[in-house]
């Protein structure tokens, strides 16, 4: 509790104390008005006090703590004579101090040394004071009554309470209550130091001539005491100092800094009235009512601790310098009587614009320090002259910028900073002196032109919203951020400064003529490019037809409104708009549809930049090259069609592509296509494609089936015997696989006419094309591990080449060869048939080492010389002319006969095909047809 005075300063009388009682005595009373049979009875002075607390424990405590071990067995009515003259009922309780029954404590330096006043109230669980205040006897009275009296309130009460003062003694022999020592020698040898005064002796005595040393020995402590009363001024700065009352000894210091200590208690110091300088920073005060005696200081350092009511410091009339940087103010507004102020420091205090106000009178101030604190207004500061420098960053008001010309004035005007420079030259112009009267004419007029002077800084010229017409050529300019708030703007002029981006311009709708000439600017933006759009010699034709389309794709009236739709916008149509560059369409970040046909813009890289994008036509723009695509990870669907681009490798990268149109282009190779898990369409129309593997035979039957042209029947055929052998149409990489492995295909009869898509399976060792319209067996001829092949009935007119060097059945009835000569190259040949052909005569077969069945049959064979070499084949040769002439020798007579055996096997080969096997003499297995 602060003990609160009539006047600022505090007038100490000198009462004598009243003489101490021969005797005290303790009785019980009895109790008439409640339901206990009596209640003790303290009478010291010949004034009763009752003993009736909240408990008897309690009771008994402060019994005991008077000095009474056994309590009096002695009963008094309450009508005796001793106890009405003691007059028990006018005297408080004597309880101990609890939340329901507070005791207050004054403490009192006076000339018979410190003295502790006690002011109880008028009972238990009343807000009332009692009007008399009491001195405890003993030490054990103060602890049963539960009082503090380290933190008891610094101050003499006696001036209130003339001719009210009593002591409550205790018996002869209690210990007394101890009272500081009064000398700085007398705390030196004290022999009961606490820890927190001994630290803060041992930091008073570092730098004595005796140092820590000293403490407890006599002749030093007066050697110290004699060297501190030489001295006036103390630095205990972070010397670990906790209590400060040895400290009230020194009364005559005028300077002492205990900054950085852990010092909550300053009421020791309120002797210390010759004090100027005072620095209490960063310790742990909270209550600082006893400075309010120190009335000479002039610099008083506060900052770190946790201070709320400053209504004591206000009483200091020479105070100069106030640090409170830091603390936790209820107000500040008993600052207002500090007028001989000239540095005031109230930095990181939680103080709003609100706050500030108070702070106007103080009229000497040369520095304010308000930074760090909530305050988002300092318009209150604008009377203060020019001559006080404020400091006012980390503010709300700070850190969003002055909000009009005044307050940047009063703030900025005399700082060496480009931002006074500006303020200053704004003033220059309108001829004014002063921040109000610039202002004024500033605000009377919309046009302002300030040329030549070296500006780079704009802040103050947001503070201009009214303006319509600006010039400001021929400075350093560099960031007219700041023009954005100056919406009204219609002409602006920034020629020949040095801005590089233009940006924020974008914010004047109204702009209509606006003047770049002589700036590095950049364009590579749209919004940047909008800008300048119409300015000369900024924007290649090109870029200015880009952004025009862009400009009315996004149906805006200002380029602001129309970067911020592009990039919402989801389809960006610039067909047919003669774009030949990309550059700006980045913009639309948002598009999933982007349509571009019929432009010749070459490449699409810019698209990469739209991470959304998933649908893309392309068509008939000039693309050549399909690495401005690879970026292009969430197309869908894309179309490259009419364009010279020869390469699709770019599309592996588009995992989600569903559908591609790449007709009329270059395209040779479609192997990518594979890679694509969700492609369900492909257009390659009028593409070169190469189909070169089952591979790519496989992806044109999937996708474009039409191109297969006369190829079609066979991959038909091909892709119903894989999907016969558990391999999906769809996956074309498992047909392809599959195609390179399958060693034996059974194509008879499936209307095929070309064979080149066979040349991808170069593991076929038995291949039939039997009854099929075959006139070409060139493209499959690199068959090397064919053994069997089967070609009959098809449209051969000579004997079909391949370069296996193990073909070891060859079928070739029902077609149209007339010489069978090349059946040479075939040296491991077991079995050949060549039945209804066309065949005249036998060259080549009769060096076939290994062949033991030839059927010759229904042939045009007619001299006999074309058939005695192959004799010893056993050859079949009934149908020919030479079977027909009436002078057949005898060695023709069997071959023209003879006839092969035939069973039917259809678990071997197709159930149409039989199997030959002669019934006498066992011979080689070949494919025939099943009706000779």
């Amino acid at each position: 509790m602060t003990l609160r005075f009539i006047a600022p300063v505090l007038i100490v009388l000198a009462l004598a104390l009243p003489a101490k009682a021969q005797e005290v005595s303790v009785v019980l009373v009895t109790d008439i008005l409640s339901d206990r049979l009596h209640y003790p009875v303290v009478i010291s002075e010949g004034r009763g006090y009752r003993v009736r607390c909240e408990s008897q424990s309690d009771e008994e405590t402060i019994i005991a703590a008077l000095g009474f071990l056994i309590p009096s067995s002695q009963i008094v009515d309450p009508t005796e004579q001793s106890i009405v003259d003691a007059a028990p009922a006018e005297n408080p309780l004597l309880c101990p101090s609890s939340e329901n029954y507070p005791i207050t404590v004054f403490a009192a330096n006076t000339s018979q040394g410190l003295i502790h006043y006690l002011q109880f109230k008028a009972d238990i669980g009343s807000e009332a004071a009692h009007d008399r205040i009491y001195i405890p006897g003993c030490a054990a009275l103060v602890e049963a009554l539960n009082l503090d009296l380290a933190n008891a309130t610094s101050g003499d009460p006696t001036l209130f309470f003339a001719g009210r003062i009593h002591e409550i003694a205790c018996r002869p022999g209690s210990a007394p209550i101890e009272t500081a020592p009064q000398t700085f020698a007398a705390w030196c040898t004290k022999g009961d130091l606490t820890p927190e005064e001994e630290a803060t002796m041992r930091a008073i005595l570092n730098g004595t001539p005796g140092g820590p040393g000293a403490l407890g020995n006599a002749v030093a402590c007066r050697q110290a005491q004699d060297f501190l009363t030489a001295v006036t001024s103390r630095n205990l700065d972070n010397s670990g100092a906790q209590s400060l009352a040895p400290l009230a000894t020194l009364s005559h210091l005028n300077s002492l800094s205990l900054a950085g200590n852990q010092i909550s208690d300053v009421s020791p110091l309120a002797g210390l009235t010759a004090l100027q300088f005072l620095d209490l920073s960063n310790n742990r005060i909270e209550n600082v009512a006893a400075l309010a005696t120190l009335v000479n200081l002039t610099s008083l350092n506060l900052g770190g601790n946790a201070i709320g009511d400053l209504r004591p410091i206000s009483s200091l009339p020479l105070l100069q310098q106030l640090s409170l940087p830091g603390n936790v103010p209820d107000t500040i507004a008993p600052l207002q009587f500090l007028t001989q102020l000239t540095e005031l420091d109230l930095a990181r205090n939680e103080l709003t614009s609100d706050d500030i106000g108070v702070l106007i009178g103080l009229s000497q101030l040369t520095l304010l320090d308000l930074s760090n604190n909530e305050i988002d207004d300092f318009s209150a500061l604008a009377n203060f002259g020019s001559e006080v420098e404020f400091k006012l960053s980390g503010n709300p008001a700070s850190t969003g910028g002055p909000t009009d010309f005044i307050t940047f004035c009063v703030q900025l005007r005399d700082e060496p900073t480009q931002t006074g420079a500006t303020i200053r030259a704004m003033i220059e112009v309108t001829g004014q002196s002063t921040c109000s009267g610039a202002a004024t004419a500033l605000n009377s007029s919309n046009a302002l032109t300030i040329t030549g002077k070296t500006l780079s800084e704009l802040g103050p010229l947001a503070t201009l919203s009214h303006l319509t017409s600006l010039n400001l050529a021929d400075n350093t300019i560099t960031d007219v951020s700041a023009l954005a708030a100056l919406t009204q703007i219609i002409t602006l002029d920034l020629s020949n400064n040095a801005i590089t981006d233009v940006r924020p311009l974008a914010a004047l709708e109204r702009l209509t003529t606006l003047s770049m000439a002589g700036n590095p600017v950049t364009f590579g933006d749209y919004l940047s490019a909008c800008i300048l759009r119409n300015e000369p010699e900024t924007l290649s034709e090109a870029h200015r037809a880009e952004i025009g389309a862009l400009l009315t794709v996004s149906q805006a009236q200002t380029c602001k409104s129309s970067e911020s739709r592009l990039k919402t916008m989801s389809t960006i149509n610039l067909r047919d708009r003669g774009l030949s560059t990309l550059d700006y369409i980045r913009v639309a970040e948002s598009a999933t549809n982007v349509l571009l046909d019929n432009n010749p813009v070459g490449e699409v890289s810019s698209l990469r930049f739209l991470q959304r994008l998933q649908f893309l036509d392309a068509s008939n723009t000039g693309l050549d090259d399909d690495d401005s695509l690879l970026n292009l990870r969430a197309l869908r669907n894309l179309d490259i069609s009419s364009n010279p681009i020869q390469e699709l490798w770019a599309l592996r990268n588009m995992s989600e592509l569903q559908s591609v149109n790449f007709r009329d282009t270059q395209i040779r190779d479609i192997r990518v296509l594979d890679e694509l898990p969700n492609l369900q369409n492909a257009t390659m129309w009028n593409a070169p494609v190469v189909m070169n593997s089952m591979l790519t035979y496989c992806l044109v039957h999937r996708f474009q089936i039409g191109m297969l042209g006369d190829a079609r029947r066979t991959v038909d055929a091909i892709m119903a015997v894989a999907e016969g052998a558990g391999q999906s149409s769809q996956n074309c990489r498992g047909v392809n696989d599959w195609a390179r492995s399958v060693t034996s295909l059974n194509l008879n009869a499936k209307q095929i006419t070309n064979v080149t898509p066979i040349a991808g399976m170069p593991e076929l060792t038995s291949l039939l094309l039997y009854n099929n319209n075959i006139r070409d067996v060139q493209p499959m001829r690199n068959l090397r591990k064919l053994k069997t092949l089967n070609l009959g009935k098809n449209q051969l007119s000579s004997i079909p080449i391949v370069f296996s060097q193990d073909l070891e059945n060859l079928y070739v009835t029902e077609n149209q060869i007339v010489n069978p000569s090349a059946v040479t190259r075939y040296s491991k040949l077991k079995s050949l048939n060549l039945r209804k052909n066309r065949l005249t005569v036998t060259s080549g077969i009769s060096g076939l080492p290994q062949l033991t069945f030839l059927d010759l049959r229904d042939n045009r064979i007619a001299q006999v010389n074309q058939v005695t070499p192959v004799l010893g084949k056993n050859p079949y040769i009934k149908g020919n002319p030479v079977c027909g002439m009436q002078n057949t020798i005898l060695l023709l007579v069997q071959p023209c006969q003879r006839e092969p055996q035939f069973i039917v096997n259809s678990n071997l080969f197709d159930p149409n095909l039989v199997i030959r096997r002669e019934l006498l003499q066992p011979v080689p297995i070949i494919i025939t047809p099943s009706n000779p």
